[in-house]
């Protein structure tokens, strides 16, 4: 018994925990679902309501036909059709047996083409307007393709036709599944992107929020060491070996200020960075520098090459700009497979676009086509190990905080990867804040 409670409690805890994790997706499909539902039921209905009017039509028209018939035998046609039809409401001409109109009635105009004259519906057929003569011999060609023309004899010979059609609510009917589709079509597509748009947002939440928390674990620990990093090298000033020691140590010093420089990047998402007037080809050296001192800890000869030709100082955040960097070379460098591979940093300054490039080129396995989107997604990795956040906080930090660009420039199994990204040099935010304190 209690075996049984224990899985039925574990079943509860697995249907509660899938419920929350896919609530807005059950939702979505429940409310499709119902639209779908009622919209086949109203397609049924309406189609039912018209083939029933359409119906009832056709049998009126066959009496009026008897009707004018039986008629014919004392008075002239005009009077027929203006005593016995000018009471029905379904559109309706009397033609002669080449189906010229004669009398009609209840004739609509069409969309974009309309009656000329005010009075057609009483003049006769040959006093009217070219315009309105060839409407009424086009409502005729519609109601026989329908098969809706019921032949008028007298004696045994053919006079003329009643052609008719349906009534004009009948044709809005017609139509109205037309619109139902359209809606549901539409109303997919909002709820889709709506629900895609929420998932993300969720997503970004949720990673900033793991940032800020990393940030917040790290800076304890942090503060601590270095504190006893100063206390360190007081006490090593003092060794014989006072050059080596300070030497380790100022390179575990420097480490330390790195980890201190990720707990800063990791507060900043999230968060509005602040945009300051700087040299991005400095960065680039630095980062460049960085990772030069720590290629031979790796096991690869990898070249490191550098072309940074003069550019003019822009606005940028130097932390978020230089972790962009530092996972773009991190990824080159995961990338390539042998023992020997290259990795091309470049910079250049578009001066019609107002604008800088940084190209970041290596030789390694490349990115299939495909993915070349997919890689920026949150969660999206072809690496065997990791979370898919690095180019994923990259393309936020470019193109949310420093309204620029981030892409795939091209890529190829054996020549390997470039990536470009793309920063104005005053992004409007910079803009906004010179403005506000120029007024102030």
């Amino acid at each position: 018994m209690a075996i049984k409670e224990i899985e039925w409690q574990s079943f509860r805890d697995r249907m509660a925990t899938l419920l929350a994790t896919h609530f807005a997706r059950i939702v979505f499909f429940f409310i499709l679902g119902l639209v779908i539902f009622f919209f086949v039921v109203n397609w049924f209905i309406i189609n039912s309501l018209s083939k029933k009017y359409s119906e009832v039509i056709d049998k009126e028209a066959r009496l009026y036909t008897i009707a004018i018939t039986e008629n014919l035998r004392s008075f002239e046609l005009n009077w027929a059709f203006s005593e016995i039809l000018q009471k029905s409401q379904f559109p309706v001409i009397v033609t002669d047996p080449y189906f010229t109109p004669l009398n009609w009635k209840n004739i609509p105009e069409r969309p974009f083409r309309r009656f000329v004259h005010p009075t057609y519906q009483t003049m006769p057929y040959y006093q009217l307007p070219k315009e309105d003569q060839e409407l009424l011999t086009w409502w005729v060609d519609k109601f026989k393709s329908q098969k809706k023309a019921l032949p008028l004899e007298l004696n045994g010979n053919k006079i003329g036709y009643l052609v008719y059609g349906d009534l004009r609510l009948i044709r809005y009917l017609s139509w109205l599944p037309v619109f139902e589709v359209v809606f549901l079509l539409f109303f997919t597509i909002v709820s889709w992107y709506g629900f895609m748009m929420i998932r993300q947002s969720e997503q970004g939440l949720l990673w900033a929020a793991l940032a800020k928390e990393t940030a917040h674990q790290m800076g304890t620990p942090l503060s601590s060491l270095m504190g006893w990093m100063e206390l360190l090298k007081m006490r090593l000033s003092q060794s014989p070996e006072q050059n080596r020691s300070l030497e380790i140590v100022g390179e575990m010093d420097g480490d330390l200020s790195r980890l201190n420089q990720v707990s800063i990047r990791f507060s900043q998402i999230g968060s509005v960075p602040k945009l300051s007037l700087g040299s991005l080809n400095n960065l680039v050296l630095k980062t460049s520098s960085y990772f030069n001192q720590r290629l031979p800890q790796l096991g690869k000869k990898v070249e490191m090459k550098v072309h940074t030709p003069p550019l003019p100082d822009i606005y940028f955040n130097r932390e978020l700009i230089g972790w962009v960097l530092e996972n773009l070379i991190k990824n080159a460098l995961d990338s390539i497979k042998g023992n020997h591979g290259y990795i091309k940093i470049e910079t250049l300054h578009a001066r019609a676009e107002d604008c800088v490039h940084i190209t970041i080129t290596d030789n390694g396995r490349g990115i299939e086509k495909e993915n070349w989107k997919k890689i920026f997604n949150t969660g999206y990795s072809t690496k065997k190990r990791g979370w898919g956040l690095g180019l994923s906080l990259a393309r936020r930090i470019i193109t949310i905080y420093h309204q620029g660009s981030i892409f795939v420039e091209w890529s190829s199994k054996y020549h390997g990867t470039q990536f470009r990204i793309i920063l104005p040099i005053l992004p409007d935010r910079a803009r906004k804040a010179l403005a506000e304190e120029s007024v102030s």
